[in-house]
């Protein structure tokens, strides 16, 4: 394989940004969700003490 390289079907750049920007939105929401379950479990504890 000296100087051959692969050469397969590439990806769009616009297929690669919109992954891209799916990716961004997912785990943004994620953390949003993940977070507002974090306070109501803070405000839980609270509530006991």
């Amino acid at each position: 394989m000296s100087g051959k390289h692969y050469k397969g079907p590439e990806v769009s750049c616009c297929i690669k940004y919109f992954i891209f920007g799916f990716n961004v939105i997912f785990w943004t929401s994620l953390a949003g969700e993940e977070r507002t379950l974090m306070e109501q479990l803070l405000q839980g504890f609270r509530f006991w003490e």
